[in-house]
């Protein structure tokens, strides 16, 4: 990774550092030990994902979008 790359992934990351290869073996090892650990997703992103804004598909008008949903079940 080029050095402004480097910069600009770390400046959006909220913990402002990369995590360490133990950080992502101790995730890798709660998953592979836990039994009842089935179907997880760990986001290991140093709350990066908290972050994000996700653009919702009904736009502004969310009561529109329930309709229709309950229209075609």
């Amino acid at each position: 990774m080029d050095p402004t790359a480097h910069s600009q992934a770390l400046a959006k990351i909220p913990l402002k550092r990369f995590g360490t290869p133990e950080e992502i073996a101790e995730a890798a090892l709660f998953l592979v030990k836990g039994e009842y650990a089935n179907n997880c997703v760990l986001n290991l992103d140093g709350g990066l994902s908290a972050t994000v804004s996700i653009p919702r598909p009904w736009g502004k008008d969310k009561e529109k979008w329930e309709r229709a949903l309950l229209m075609k079940s």
